[in-house]
């Protein structure tokens, strides 16, 4: 179960005593402060690999589930978080239930604080939640999977790696050889347009490259769900817009289902055929409906939900109070 840490070696990747650590995937746990209530037991999750922003291939082995005709690929069920806040704990939110299909588009918008990112780390199954049940092709999720990607809004992309040797990173710890890894990914490589950086470092990219080459590392593994957290948040508009529009085109040619995070309402109505709004509460399911696409962008049903995804915003926070 161990991996040698030799094609992953670089900051953090050693023990109080100086020596490297064997860790599958490179996942640890540090006992820092009790979060997320009891079932962490004092633990807070560590992940340097999907910090980064790698996919959860190879954490946690397939246990064969596959799409079933009419079980959602993710079921939530009455999901309640909470968090350490000085010597209160916080909740963060309760209750939540919803379903997203395959080839589904959820957007999670909310204010900061809503717990936006902590949805997606349990859905992710690296955390767990403090009740509540998450079901990934009709089974529980234990927790990360094969079939779950994620992409965070720095790309995490490994410094002292190539683009190339960060794209098939997830394809070589399945032991893939060079060559089989290569031609896995070359197909990707030219739709994303980055097959000419394939020997550059992550500091000669633009960070719209770097996002690039994290999108092209999470789909290499061909999951069924990709989580996505504010991806484009810090990239310029005209940028962030072009993205927007790749991973539509991304969505449509792959099928997968997408659960995004943003704070932005345009690009929640752009990306989501439906919204969950975090803030006080339960939070609130918004159907969006439309067909992404350029054309979408500039319809009166985009502006349309964009006026209802605000209108929601001022509900989940009560006039006199925290969100």
């Amino acid at each position: 179960m161990g991996l040698s840490p030799s094609s992953l070696r670089g900051p953090g990747f050693r023990g109080r005593s100086g020596r490297a650590i064997s860790l599958p995937f490179a996942l640890w746990a540090c006992p820092l402060r009790r979060t997320f209530g009891r079932s962490s037991f004092g633990y807070t999750v560590k992940v340097y690999g999907l910090r980064m922003g790698i996919a959860t291939s190879s954490i946690h082995p397939s246990s064969g589930a596959k799409g079933v005709e009419g079980v959602p690929l993710l079921e939530v069920q009455d999901l309640t978080a909470v968090r350490k806040n000085g010597d209160r704990v916080v909740e963060v939110f309760r209750g939540l239930t919803f379903k997203v299909p395959q080839g589904g588009r959820l957007v999670v918008i909310g204010r900061s604080g809503s717990g936006k990112t902590t949805l997606l780390w349990i859905l992710s199954g690296l955390l767990r939640p403090k009740e509540g049940v998450v079901k990934f092709c009709g089974s529980p999720l234990q927790g990360p999977r094969e079939e779950i990607a994620i992409i965070f809004q720095h790309g995490g992309l490994l410094p002292w790696k190539t683009v190339m040797e960060n794209v098939t990173l997830g394809l070589s710890l399945r032991r893939m050889g060079r060559r089989e890894r290569a031609e896995a990914v070359e197909g990707l490589l030219e739709r994303l347009g980055i097959s000419h950086l394939m020997e550059r470092l992550p500091r000669q990219l633009s960070g719209g490259e770097r996002q690039r080459v994290a999108i092209a590392r999470a789909l290499a593994q061909r999951p069924k769900l990709l989580l996505l957290d504010e991806p484009f948040a810090s990239l310029d508009a005209l940028t962030r817009e072009d993205l927007q529009d790749l991973l539509v085109e991304l969505w449509l040619s792959e099928g997968m289902a997408m659960v995004l995070v943003t704070h932005s309402v345009e690009e929640a109505a752009f990306l989501g055929d439906e919204a969950l709004v975090l803030g006080s509460g339960r939070g609130e399911l918004i159907p969006l409906g439309g067909k992404p696409g350029r054309e979408y962008r500039r319809s009166p049903t985009m502006w349309h939900n964009c006026n209802r995804l605000r209108e929601a915003l001022k509900r989940s926070c009560p006039p006199k109070g925290p969100c």
